[in-house]
């Protein structure tokens, strides 16, 4: 595997850990520096596995975190033209 591949390789598995809250100090200056040295890269499609899988293998549903929670009610607005009254407020 290439360093480039590997590269984006850590940048997925961080993503994960990122979007289950389960990044460290350490990690997260590391995944902040591999997000802007890959601008390319879409973290869209593992956030979709990470619930599917989550659906798929039964886990019972738990409250977002409250970023995750505000980036979905965000794309929805921009996918449904949604106005800024339906963000869930906790």
């Amino acid at each position: 595997m290439s360093g480039e591949d590997s590269a984006l390789a850590r940048l997925a598995e961080l993503t994960v850990d990122d979007l289950l809250d389960a990044l460290d100090d350490g990690e997260l200056v590391e995944y902040r520096k591999l997000r802007e040295e890959h601008p390319e890269f879409d973290p869209y499609g593992i956030e979709q596995a990470t619930a599917m899988l989550h659906l798929a293998a039964g886990v019972t549903p738990v409250p977002l975190p409250r970023r995750l929670e505000v980036q979905l009610a965000d794309a929805a607005q921009q996918f449904f033209g949604l106005t800024p009254s339906v963000v869930p407020k906790r």
